[in-house]
């Protein structure tokens, strides 16, 4: 069973080879997503989002991670227009930062999901008038994100999730756990 982030295209693609090497079924569970397209403005890559992140000529919150920082630093040069990147607390992501020319000035490293009130601070602090997300869902604290873009009048860039295979996706783990006890059974009885 394949639960690992809805972006983690890289992990789900080994899963599913290594499930395939060894001849044993490949589930996914996705987390439901929480957005609708009415609910900001839908990109399919992070090379589309910095583009019209930074068309509204206002400082920019990214609250994607640490990978793809290249594209909104290339953006924020060609703008002039500030931003400010919020990452994971670790070496490796803050290296990546420094990697794409972000400065310290320029990070936020904390481990979320945050409230609405932390993300209110987050975008006061980078003074943002867009704020860049991925569809993580409400574990992935998404919906804070959200009230917390509409209580601060900031616009939202969302980049889509990537297409999964349908075969074997489920969003309910109910549905989940009934497919794997079934599989069990299966093989037990063989």
């Amino acid at each position: 069973v394949d639960s690992t982030h809805p972006y983690a295209t890289g992990i789900r693609e080994n899963a599913a080879k290594s499930a395939e090497t060894c001849s044993i079924p490949y589930l996914t569970y996705v987390r439901p997503k929480t957005m609708d397209e009415n609910d900001g403005i839908f990109v399919d890559t992070h090379s589309e989002a910095a583009e019209i992140a930074f068309s509204y000529g206002k400082p920019v919150l990214l609250t994607t991670g640490s990978n793809n920082l290249v594209e909104y630093g290339k953006e924020s040069a060609k703008t002039n227009i500030p931003f400010m990147a919020r990452v994971l607390p670790r070496q490796e992501s803050i290296d990546a930062c420094y990697r794409a020319g972000v400065n310290d000035s320029q990070i936020i490293a904390l481990k979320g999901p945050f409230s609405e009130a932390q993300n209110r601070e987050h975008i006061r602090m980078a003074q943002a008038g867009v704020m860049v997300v991925k569809d993580s869902g409400s574990a992935g604290g998404l919906e804070n994100r959200l009230k917390a873009a509409q209580a601060k009048n900031c616009k939202v860039v969302v980049i889509r999730r990537p297409e999964l295979n349908k075969s074997a996706v489920f969003n309910s783990i109910e549905n989940l756990i009934n497919k794997v006890s079934k599989e069990l059974n299966f093989r037990h009885t063989q």
